[in-house]
């Protein structure tokens, strides 16, 4: 399950200083996010999410795991990873929970809910990454629940638009980012070539030598 696996090759590039932008592939931009991400200063910036239940009770809001900006280049970010990803038997709920259990504290109670970004801070006291920064996209512009009846472009404020498809079936992504306009999947056809698998090697498992040689490799 990719949502697990990524995970340490994210950690594995956060602590070499690198920034990370983890986003689904079905999470679409209708904008670029790079300039409000950047903007916001912050070392993790995440787009609203629906789960889990502990995190949305407590704070109305969710860290969402299929588009979240982390920014290796901060040093409280680097020292918080080992923390923030252990454990991690799936990936969403545990960051959230263990953000909680850091100390996650927001500045405001509407998190979320307004058309600006909020902002909260860990407070972990004693540790490194006492303070480190976060911020919650609004809403509005990176939309997680969407209607057919949505034009994403015309009113100029939707950025991401990551619809929710109560599954991670295949068949259901499909089924709702085509009825959004978001996705055209062509019916088959004869005479239409298959797309051939990436013939790229993947990247290798963090820790190995494999991994070390490739990491010198993109450096250079």
């Amino acid at each position: 399950r990719v949502y697990t696996k990524r995970i340490p090759y994210v950690v594995s590039l956060i602590r070499m200083g690198r920034d990370v932008l983890i986003c689904d592939i079905d999470a679409i931009w209708i904008r670029d996010p790079l300039p409000k991400l950047l903007a916001t200063r912050a070392g993790i910036v995440s787009s609203p999410g629906l789960s889990p239940g502990d995190a949305i009770k407590k704070y109305g809001v969710a860290f969402c795991m299929g588009f979240i900006f982390i920014r290796g280049s901060d040093l409280k970010v680097r020292d918080a990873m080992f923390a923030l990803t252990k454990p991690m038997r799936e990936d969403q709920g545990d960051f959230n929970q263990n953000m909680m259990r850091e100390g996650l504290e927001y500045d405001t109670i509407k998190v979320g809910f307004t058309n600006e970004t909020s902002y909260g801070r860990l407070h972990a006291r004693g540790k490194s990454y006492d303070g480190l920064r976060v911020a919650m996209l609004p809403r509005s512009r990176f939309m997680r629940q969407c209607s057919p009846n949505t034009d994403f472009t015309a009113t100029g404020n939707v950025v991401i638009a990551h619809c929710h498809s109560h599954g991670k079936q295949p068949y259901l992504k499909t089924k709702i980012l085509s009825e959004m306009k978001l996705w055209f999947v062509p019916p088959p056809a004869d005479g239409i070539s298959v797309p051939q698998p990436d013939t790229d090697p993947p990247m290798p498992e963090p820790g190995t030598q494999a991994w070390t040689a490739w990491h010198n490799r993109s450096t250079q």
